[in-house]
């Protein structure tokens, strides 16, 4: 049987096709695009010093969008922290957009002010953790209105699915107080 298909060419379905355009235009939602490369995570801070206060920080892969270049540092917005960063962590043009292509994922976006991350997918199972506002968070699982997170499992009555990639997260008050120096 002859082959229409030329070597090498992948078929996508109407729906991949509509899932990468998707990918396409939350990478493009960045103007100046920045993704973070880190072990860990890279600290946000309030001025464009290495002793400045700590007002966030950024997970390895994150994406902020770069507001201004200076010697050494980027001025950056992501998720609801706004601060600098030292450039030397972070990819930025052509790059940053290459490396975001696989970064883009279905994430729980926290709708709630604080959001308790539970042991199990239920009300009653012990409380792990605490998502802020706004944060994002990779969901590995879904089951029956929770979604499960890589830290435990948060109510998806209190977060958004959506189609995006990792931002920073504030800090709390309490690791503000350890942060402040």
């Amino acid at each position: 049987a002859k082959d229409d298909q030329d070597a090498g060419e992948t078929v996508l379905s109407a729906e991949e096709e509509q899932r990468q355009a998707d990918i396409q235009a939350v990478i493009d939602s960045y103007e100046n695009l920045g993704i973070v490369q880190v072990s860990g995570f890279l600290n946000i801070r309030k001025s464009a010093e290495s002793g400045s206060q700590v007002v966030g920080k950024l997970l390895d892969k994150s994406a902020c969008e770069i507001l201004e270049i200076l010697d050494g540092w980027y001025h950056v917005k992501s998720g609801d922290v706004e601060g600098y960063v030292s450039a030397d962590y972070v990819l930025a043009g052509e790059e940053a957009r290459e490396a975001a292509k696989d970064l883009v994922t279905d994430m729980a976006v926290v709708t709630a002010d604080n959001l308790n991350v539970r042991e199990e997918p239920s009300t009653d199972a012990n409380i792990v953790g605490q998502c802020l506002e706004g944060e994002r968070y990779e969901i590995l699982g879904e089951t029956d209105g929770w979604y499960q997170i890589d830290s435990g499992y948060i109510s998806s009555d209190y977060a958004e699915k959506k189609l995006c990639m990792n931002e920073a997260r504030k800090l709390d008050l309490k690791s503000m107080a350890l942060y402040y120096y």
